[in-house]
């Protein structure tokens, strides 16, 4: 039931959720071979739960995020797979040896490793600072070698725990493989808890073997709780004040000076560079903005992919535009960074930290 109500939330957990059914039907068919009713009555209100799902999947909306991040739509991966063939002179060998689907094939794998790798596991975590502190894994390498020691007693016990767990943990990438951006750590959040899992049965196999040597692990209890006070230390102190342009905190108190100073107040036109996020979502958060008076305002256009580029709404455009276009008395956002001649920097909007993000220019 759980699984089918994932099919609801994450893209990944959609894809990950059916290979978990499949892995559990294969671990567990003897079981649901003996309760034939009861599993037929189940799948069929399992499709009529994902039913619902169907016209939303099928739906340019449904595709949308699929058709940005897919690894599958790179055409270079294409391009260089008929060039290899025009090299080998075209022949059938040729256009085997080199089809597009392995190329496909190769970039699968190399996206599915990227989630094994000793950098993101231990030292690094994911290489985007909103979901890791850069300097910690997404484990600590201090959990390192009980994580193989429960690997190793896992595989040991030889019972229907080892397959599901070791396939659990096998088949968590495969969503997070099939896009661009990887190793990634949201993707692959749906892992756990098995490296959790992992760790702690090596723990007790690990502290077992020692305690009847009457062995107490005094030091690597010590080192443990260092690492955990090394995180939190990080999180609370280095974490905030080196990545706080991560996340945008300039852009309330921009919304704020552009609301209400007296110096802005006569601009016709607005004009903020997007080299930030999508800015018009913090304009209409902060500022409160009707969601009707907006849709009948908005300047927007599609792309291939189906998402819309916001141009402006109301007197706020938002694209990095020839200055020599900006009328006398309008104002023009840009990075911290930046200033232009002809305009006066009326303010200088910082993060939390003080670090400029955006300078106010008007043109004089």
């Amino acid at each position: 039931f759980l699984f089918l109500v994932s099919l609801y939330t994450f893209n990944a957990n959609r894809i990950l959720s059916l290979l978990l059914i499949g892995l559990l039907s294969v671990i567990y068919w003897r079981h649901l071979w003996q309760h034939k009713i009861i599993t037929l009555v189940i799948v069929i209100i399992g499709l009529l739960m994902v039913t619902p799902l169907i016209p939303h999947l099928r739906s340019p909306e449904g595709k949308l995020r699929w058709n940005e991040v897919n690894i599958f739509s790179n055409l270079d991966i294409i391009i260089n797979s008929n060039t290899q063939i025009a090299a080998d002179s075209g022949g059938r060998l040729a256009k085997l040896s080199h089809h597009r689907y392995l190329g496909h094939a190769r970039n699968f794998l190399h996206h599915y490793f990227d989630h094994f790798s000793g950098r993101y596991l231990f030292l690094q975590g994911d290489a985007n600072p909103r979901l890791s502190l850069q300097d910690v894994g997404e484990l600590y390498l201090l959990e390192l070698p009980f994580l193989l020691a429960g690997i190793y007693t896992l595989i040991k016990m030889r019972n229907r725990t080892t397959g599901l767990l070791i396939g659990w943990i096998l088949l968590a990438p495969i969503p997070a493989a099939m896009a661009r951006e990887t190793p990634h750590a949201l993707r692959t959040v749906s892992m756990l808890p098995v490296p959790q899992i992992l760790i702690a049965l090596g723990l007790w196999y690990s502290f077992t073997i020692l305690l009847r040597r009457k062995i107490w692990p005094i030091g690597y209890t010590l080192l443990a709780i260092g690492s955990f006070l090394y995180f939190q230390y990080s999180y609370y102190h280095y974490y905030p004040r080196d990545y706080a342009g991560e996340w945008l905190t300039g852009y309330p108190k921009l919304v704020e000076y552009l609301k209400t100073s007296p110096e802005v107040q006569s601009a016709q036109t607005i004009t903020v560079v997007p080299d930030y996020g999508r800015p018009y979502i913090y304009f209409l958060f902060y500022n409160q903005y009707d969601p009707a008076r907006y849709a009948n305002q908005v300047d927007r256009t599609g792309d291939a992919f189906g998402f819309f580029n916001v141009h402006g709404f109301d007197k706020y455009h938002f694209e990095r535009i020839d200055p020599q276009f900006i009328k006398t008395g309008d104002i023009y956002v840009v990075r911290g960074s930046e200033t232009l001649d002809g305009f006066l920097l009326i303010s200088t909007i910082s993060d939390i930290n003080g670090y400029p993000q955006f300078n106010v220019l008007k043109k004089t």
